[in-house]
């Protein structure tokens, strides 16, 4: 990572080898397949179109408490013709139903402090997670059209 000059840190959640293959590799991080992937800072995901369509989830229509908890794109998506309409937000499917199951348990439970200090945990991390992707789009918006970013050996 040290060759990179102005690279944003890796995020703690996510380990080295995984932060610069989601930056600098161009394959599917769903199929393997490399066609040169689209990249979704916020999600920390590679897709091509078809996982794309298949591993997200629009988020419109959610409840507005529970969306604010979920990782999203924050670049609206334009889902498959099909389902045509505006671009919409998106999250990756699993991470949205794991977070809905938790927030109806939790919400189901009835203790109000637990929900809420959950949920505060909850929105710090995903802020959080959104300084990261803003800082990663700058560096690839400044580094890829020249590539001159690496350091000589």
């Amino acid at each position: 990572m040290g060759n990179v000059q102005g690279l944003p840190p890796c995020p703690p959640d996510i380990s080295e080898p995984h932060y610069l293959a989601l930056l600098f590799a161009r394959e599917c991080m769903g199929c393997g397949q490399s066609i040169g992937a689209t990249l979704y800072g916020e999600l920390r995901v590679r897709f091509c179109r078809s996982c794309r369509h298949s591993r997200l989830v629009v988020l419109n229509g959610l409840d507005p408490r529970v969306d604010r908890l979920i990782y999203r794109s924050p670049e609206p998506i334009r889902v498959p013709l099909e389902l045509s309409g505006p671009p919409v937000s998106c999250a990756i499917r699993v991470e949205a139903d794991a977070i809905r199951e938790k927030f109806k348990e939790l919400l189901e439970a009835g203790d109000t402090d637990v929900l809420d200090a959950w949920e505060q945990e909850r929105r710090m991390v995903t802020i959080e997670r959104i300084k990261e992707a803003r800082a990663i789009r700058a560096f690839l918006k400044s580094w890829k059209p020249n590539m001159r970013g690496l350091k000589p050996k």
